[in-house]
């Protein structure tokens, strides 16, 4: 009995053929895990970024609804409200922004100007929003954040 000695082309011609009919490597496999995560991270960051900027309109929308009603109760009482909580006429009737997220206090200096205040409310989502930590609004309906300028806070 003689045994043949596979030549090289037919090693090389059954190397190709098994490695064609076996799939992926290990390492390509691998490679295409790291991508996927690096895109995973990438996005996810992006996203809450989005989310945060978003959910500040919580706070514009309180402080804009509570100026409106302030010029409303000026013009029936020729003074600002001086309680936020109180039901009109006493007050403005305001129990909280819509989603929760932020607290809002009103200062009056004297009877003809008001500044409305928003912070986040410790322990929700928007205290992770180093942007935008206090948004403003006065009598004259001048707006303000800090850290950043109005221009990124309230748009």
């Amino acid at each position: 009995m003689t045994t043949q000695v596979p030549t090289v082309t037919q090693c090389q011609q059954r190397h190709c053929l098994s490695r064609l009919r076996g799939g992926f490597t290990l390492l390509e496999v691998l490679v295409v895990i790291v991508i996927l995560g690096i895109l995973v991270t990438t996005a996810q960051a992006a996203w809450w970024r989005h989310v945060v900027e978003v959910r500040r309109t919580d706070a514009t929308i309180a402080l804009l609804g509570l100026a409106a009603a302030q010029e409303a109760h000026h013009l029936d009482t020729l003074s600002y409200a001086d309680k936020l909580s109180a039901p009109p006429p006493d007050g403005l009737g305001f129990e909280g922004t819509e989603n929760g997220w932020y607290g809002v206090s009103l200062e009056l200096d004297g009877p003809d100007s008001f500044r409305l205040t928003a912070i986040p409310r410790a322990g929700s989502p928007q205290s992770m929003d180093d942007d935008c930590l206090e948004f403003w609004i006065d009598q004259t309906g001048e707006r303000g954040s800090s850290p950043s300028p109005p221009s990124v806070c309230w748009d």
